[in-house]
Order: structure tokens, then sequence, then C-alpha cells
């Protein structure tokens, strides 16, 4: 996903993955305003034609379509370059869907947090060898080259395994901050390393993937690869699973609420550490208007006071638990 704020009320967003629609879909609810290009059927004097129009409309209903390819966002549109004011319109937002959002009381922290989940990756660090060069780089909302080293050691050279010791030592001095390191080069290097590393660290969560080459462009390789993507989601998937087995040991200490109804009356005196939201349950009450205002005044509530929301998918280890009670929370005291 590509967005930029244009203001603290209004941010353009641009799909570029099918998961970005289900970002959308937790961020967008009715009484939002979304603009943007679409066609509709205009009347020019008898006859009528299928033009592309701007549209600005205000949310009434947002749902997925049948296939779940697309976001169907429908609403009375509030203003357009057509006299078309007062109509229904329905936006299908798909890859590619260019839109403008628009909040009146500005956006929410897990609002800004989940875009931003699609813009600045969790941190890890990759490294990235083969025989002739070795580079380490650190990965968060950039890029960041910490390391690019040639070492061109022929293989008849007789201290040809200490040199190569006194790069890979410079690689560890870089990594001992590191939580999540990902190793990725031709043939056996990257498991090679992945050894090397768990002789000196026996915290760190360490990833490896083959590919064509080591050194920098390794790094831009890798990047490029649908492995890439797999590496964000799955620390994105360990972070909440560590968020859902905190609320388990919490709910044996009886700091544990349930429901909306339970939260609500938590939430008001900010006594919640953080906030576990069943995006399936999400899903399934966003057209009930009732359940949706109190998810609303959660989540409101949540922002004033500075308390993290998660959105727990199934993919994540105890779904069904959280999914069962739709919301759940920490007590902070």
């Amino acid at each position: 996903m590509k967005f930029e704020f244009l203001d603290k009320k209004t941010v353009v967003i641009r799909v570029e993955s099918e998961e970005d629609l289900i970002t959308l879909f937790k961020v967008i609810n009715p009484e939002d305003i979304v603009s943007g290009y679409d066609y509709r059927v205009i009347s020019i004097g008898e006859r009528k034609e299928r033009k592309k129009v701007w549209i600005k409309l205000k949310v009434e209903d947002i749902n997925f379509s049948e296939y779940s390819d697309s976001l169907r966002i429908s609403g009375r549109i509030v203003e357009s370059s057509e006299e078309v004011q007062g109509h229904f319109h329905t936006f299908d937002v798909r890859v590619g869907s260019e839109i403008t959002l628009f909040k009146e009381k500005g956006f929410k922290k897990y609002e800004i947090e989940e875009l931003n989940r699609k813009r600045y990756k969790r941190e890890f660090f990759i490294v990235s060898l083969d025989s002739n060069s070795i580079s380490v780089a650190k990965l968060n909302y950039k890029l960041e080259i910490l390391l690019d080293e040639d070492i061109n050691v022929p293989k008849d050279h007789p201290e040809r395994e200490s040199i190569i010791e006194s790069y890979y030592k410079k690689a560890v001095d870089l990594l001992k901050d590191a939580k999540v390191i990902v190793v990725v080069g031709p043939v056996f290097y990257p498991e090679k390393f992945r050894d090397y590393l768990s002789e000196r660290f026996r915290d760190k969560n360490i990833l490896t993937f083959r590919i064509s080459l080591g050194g920098i462009s390794g790094i831009y390789e890798f990047m490029n690869r649908t492995e890439y993507l797999k590496v964000l989601g799955e620390l994105e998937i360990a972070e909440i699973n560590e968020k859902i087995e905190d609320f388990i040991v919490s709910v044996t200490k009886n700091k544990g609420c349930f429901g909306i109804d339970d939260l609500l009356e938590k939430i008001d005196y900010c006594n919640l550490e953080y906030v576990l939201l069943s995006y399936e349950w999400f899903r399934r009450i966003k057209s009930d208007r009732n359940y949706l205002d109190k998810i609303l005044r959660v989540l409101e509530k949540a922002d004033e006071c500075n308390i993290e929301v998660y959105f727990v998918r199934r993919e994540n280890k105890n779904f069904e638990f959280i999914d069962k009670f739709g919301i759940v929370g920490k007590v902070r005291y």
C-alpha cells in the first residue's frame, strides 16, 4: 500500500495488494468520506453515456465482494464532477485503485498504526553472502546498509579461513541487538552462516533463504521475492501471538476482560493495557450498526487512553479463543 497524509484528517491511498483491502476494511467506517474517480451512466440530453467521473460519498456500508477480491464502499454522493449529488454509489476498490479517505474527527491511533504496518515494516536484519562478498542491512521503515565487504580471497590462500572469519566477526558485531536475522545467499552459504550465528547467539530468530547472489545485489534480490513478504507476515503474526499468550496468562491472574460490554466498562477508566480484536468477528458485526457503534466507542476511547489495539487473524495461535468473545483486553490493575 502507498499512502500520503494531506493533513490530520485526509489521506490518499493506492491499493497494491489484496492484503491492503483488509487494512482498508479495518479503518474505513460509516460517516467517513471517500472520494475518487469511477464510472457512472450519465444522462446527456436524451441519451445515456458511461463516463468516468469524480465522486465524493459519505460511507454507509462497506463489505467485501463475493470472492473477496475487491472492497465495496457504498454511500450517498455528496459531491461530484457531474450532476449526480444525492444519488447512491458504490466504489469497487481493488488492486490498483486510488481513493482519498477523510475522517471528520481525524484518524485514531490504531487506524494510523494499521496503515503504517504497510509502510513501516517491523525491524529485522539481512545478511547476504557468498564466496566473494558479505553485506549486512537493517530494515524497518527504510533500508540501511551497515556492511558491504568484498572478500575475494583465493581458495589456495594459506590464511583464507582466518580472513573470512574476520569478515564474519564484523557482521556479528552489527547483529548483537538484532531480534530477527534473515540470512540469504546461494548454495550452502545461508545455512553455514546460520550455524555460525547460532553458536554465538542463543536468543535470535534466524531465517535462511536461497537466492542467486550474495552482497548488496542479494539483498535487493531478496526484497523483490515473495519470501520477503513471508518474513514480514511471520513477524506480524509472531508479535500478536506474544500478546495473545500474555493475555492468557493475565486471565489466570484475573486481569482479563471479555466481550464488548465488559470492555466498555473498563476502558472508560483507561484501565486496559491493550485490546485484542478478532478480525473475523469485526468483519461479521461491521454491518450491525448497534454493535459497530460500541466498537467505535471502544476504539475511540483506546485512542484517548493510548491503549494499543491488535487485530487477531486465523493465522494466529489461539485465534478461536479470542474469536469466541470477539474482543478482549488486559486489565492494568
